[in-house]
């Protein structure tokens, strides 16, 4: 299965959708017996390649946008102890980030820690 076969969606494997839709229409009846096999897997590939390239700009964008909120995060954390009169709220540990309002494992009765092996 692939998506809908629209030029304007999949720019970078128009050849590949072209050249499927031509398969199909030169060969209405024989296309089920796997004429067009072949060109299915090439534009699957391509298809494929585009996911991979789509997915890496989304991971740069989201680094991005995390880093923009977290440095708004400590901003305001800094306003707030300014305002309340405290020293400048530390920043958390390497790791240690922890999203404003979640509740955390701690709290909700989880306990991080393993119990020791019995023996």
């Amino acid at each position: 299965m692939h998506p809908p076969l629209e030029i304007h969606q999949h720019p970078s494997c128009k050849e590949y959708i072209l050249a499927l839709k031509g398969c199909h229409k030169d060969n209405p009846v024989a296309k089920f017996w796997g004429v067009c096999n072949q060109v299915a897997i090439d534009l699957n590939l391509c298809f494929k390649q585009e996911k991979v390239v789509k997915r890496a700009k989304n991971k740069e964008r989201i680094a991005r946008e995390q880093e923009r909120l977290r440095a708004r995060w400590e901003a305001r954390r800094r306003e707030e102890a300014a305002a309340r009169g405290d020293q400048a709220a530390p920043a958390a540990a390497a790791g240690e980030e922890r999203l404003p309002g979640f509740w955390q494992p701690e709290q909700r009765g989880i306990h991080t820690e393993q119990p020791a092996p019995a023996q």
